[in-house]
C-alpha cells in the first residue's frame, strides 16, 4: 500500500450596489476542438480593442513566435500584443514570462495577458509584484483575469449589466446565487443566474440573461441552443420564471442524502471493512498521513491532496476507518476532523458538491465547527468562494484545525461514463 501527495479564484467587483463573483466561460459545442474556443476570445478582445481605436490582427505568426492578437492604435502609433487563454484551469508563470519576452523582443509598447480561468499562484505572485508601487514599467504588462474582463466589457460598453433585481423569487422561498456567469459563445453573451433553494442552499436551477442588452432570455429555442454549448450548467433546469418545484426538491435532496460514509463491519471475520479496534499494522503510512496533515497545519505545504495506492482487497477503506478513529480520540480530537464518503453511491457529477456539504455538516454536529449556518455553496464548483465557506476556512486557520475529506472506492468514477464529469468537479 503506498500513500502518495498529489502534486483556484475570486472575482468581486461592483454590480449596480451589490457585491457580485463573477466567472467567465468561453463555451463551444462538444464536437469543437479547443482552437474554437480560443477564435471566440480572440474576438471578443478584438472587438474590445476596436472600440479603443486599435486596428487589429489576430493569430499572427513571425518568426519565433506567435501572438493570439496584435493591435496598433490609429493615432498614437503604438502597439499591443495579446495572448488570449480561454482556460478553466489556472494560468502558470511561464506564460507571462513567455508574453514579456515577445514584447522585449519585438518592441511593442505593451503587452496584454487576457485568461478566464485565473492565475496559478506563482502567476499571482509575478502580477502583485508586477504591479506592485514603484514599478516604472508597469503599463508594459496588464493582467486580465474575470473581474478585470468584465469591468473592461462594461465599460466598452460591449455587455450591460442584467436586471437581475427584477427576478421574482417566489415569496423568498428561492434566493439568487452570488456567483454570476458570463458566458461567451459563438451566438452571443450571456449572463447565467443560479437559482438557490433558500432552505436547503442547493441550486436547483439557473435564468439567462441576454448581455447585450440585459434582458431575460425567454425563448426556449435560445436557451436550448445556449444548454448545447458545454458549460458548467448545462445539466440543470433552465427556467424563464421561478416557481415552486417540489419534485425537483425532492429529487436533489434525495441524491444529498445518498452520500454515505465508510460502513466497517459487525466483527473481525467480517468481509466489510475492519472495525478501526480489529485493525492491525500499517503504522508507517499511519504515520505519513497524520505528518501530511501535520505539514498542512504548520504552513509547511501547499499541497491538499492525497492518495491511497493499492490494489483491491488490500485493506485502504480500513486503514481510512483505522484514521478516522485516529483522530478522534485524545489530543487529535481538537485538530483534525476526517470525513470520509463511498463514491459507490453517486448519481452525478455534483456529488462533490453535497460530499463536501455533507462533511461541513457533519463537523457541525460533532462540535469540532463552531459556526452554527445553515452550509450553503452558491456556485456549482467554486464551493470554497462562498462567503459562509470561507468564514469557516477562517475559522478553521485561527483555531488551527484541520478538515479532511477521503473519498473511499475513488476508482468508481472511472467505470460510469455518467461520473467523467465529477472527476473534474472533485
Amino acid at each position: 500500500m503506498q500513500f502518495e501527495l498529489l502534486t483556484k479564484k475570486k472575482t468581486d467587483e461592483k454590480f449596480g450596489s451589490e457585491i457580485i463573483k463573477y466567472e467567465i466561460s468561453v463555451c463551444t459545442l462538444n464536437n469543437e476542438s479547443t482552437t474554437a474556443k480560443g477564435n471566440i476570445l480572440e474576438s471578443l478582445t478584438s472587438e474590445i480593442l476596436e472600440v479603443q481605436q486599435y486596428e487589429v490582427k489576430e493569430t499572427v505568426r513571425v518568426t519565433g513566435m506567435e501572438i493570439d492578437v496584435i493591435a496598433k492604435h490609429k493615432i498614437k502609433d503604438s502597439t499591443i500584443f495579446v495572448e488570449c487563454k480561454a482556460w478553466s484551469n489556472l494560468l502558470q508563470a511561464d506564460a507571462i514570462t513567455k508574453l514579456l519576452g515577445n514584447v522585449v523582443m519585438r518592441n511593442a509598447d505593451e503587452g496584454w495577458l487576457i485568461t478566464t480561468g485565473g492565475l496559478s499562484k506563482d502567476a499571482k505572485g509575478i502580477q502583485e509584484e508586477w504591479e506592485g508601487n514603484g514599478n516604472k514599467k508597469r503599463n508594459m504588462l496588464s493582467f486580465y483575469t474575470a473581474d478585470r474582463i468584465i469591468k473592461l466589457l462594461l465599460d466598452t460598453k460591449l455587455i450591460k449589466e442584467c436586471n437581475f433585481k427584477n427576478i421574482n423569487l417566489n415569496n423568498n422561498k428561492y434566493i439568487q446565487g452570488e456567483v454570476i456567469l458570463l458566458l461567451i459563445t459563438d451566438i452571443g453573451r450571456y449572463w447565467i443566474i443560479p437559482i438557490v433553494i433558500k432552505d436547503s442552499g442547493l441550486i436547483t436551477s439557473v435564468m439567462a440573461y441576454d448581455a447585450s442588452t440585459g434582458n431575460q432570455i425567454t425563448d426556449i429555442k435560445v436557451i436550448e441552443e445556449l444548454k448545447r454549448r458545454t458549460n458548467k450548467y448545462s445539466e440543470y433546469e433552465w427556467i424563464v420564471n421561478v416557481q415552486e418545484d417540489g419534485n425537483a426538491e425532492k429529487e436533489l435532496l434525495s441524491e444529498y442524502k445518498s452520500v454515505v460514509p465508510i460502513i466497517t463491519g459487525d466483527a473481525w471475520n467480517d468481509y466489510r471493512p475492519a472495525r478501526p479496534e480489529d485493525f492491525v499494522g500499517r503504522k508507517q503510512n499511519i504515520k505519513e498521513i497524520f505528518s501530511f496533515f501535520d505539514a498542512v497545519l504548520r504552513g509547511e505545504t501547499d499541497t491538499r491532496l492525497f492518495a491511497i495506492k493499492a490494489p483491491s482487497g488490500m485493506g485502504k477503506s480500513s486503514l481510512i476507518s483505522k484514521l478516522m478513529s485516529i483522530a478522534n480520540k485524545g489530543r487529535k480530537n481538537q485538530k483534525y476532523y476526517i470525513f470520509s464518503v463511498d463514491v459507490r453511491t453517486a448519481m452525478s457529477k455534483r456529488y462533490a458538491e453535497f460530499a463536501l456539504r455533507a462533511c461541513l455538516e457533519s463537523a457541525q454536529k460533532d462540535g469540532f465547527l463552531n459556526y452554527t449556518n445553515n452550509i450553503e455553496f452558491n456556485s456549482i464548483d467554486q464551493f470554497f468562494e462562498s462567503k459562509n465557506t470561507e468564514k469557516i476556512l477562517n475559522e478553521l486557520k485561527i483555531k488551527e484545525k484541520c478538515i479532511v475529506l477521503i473519498f473511499d472506492q475513488f476508482e468508481e468514477l472511472f467505470s460510469k461514463k455518467e461520473l467523467w464529469g465529477l472527476f473534474d468537479s472533485i
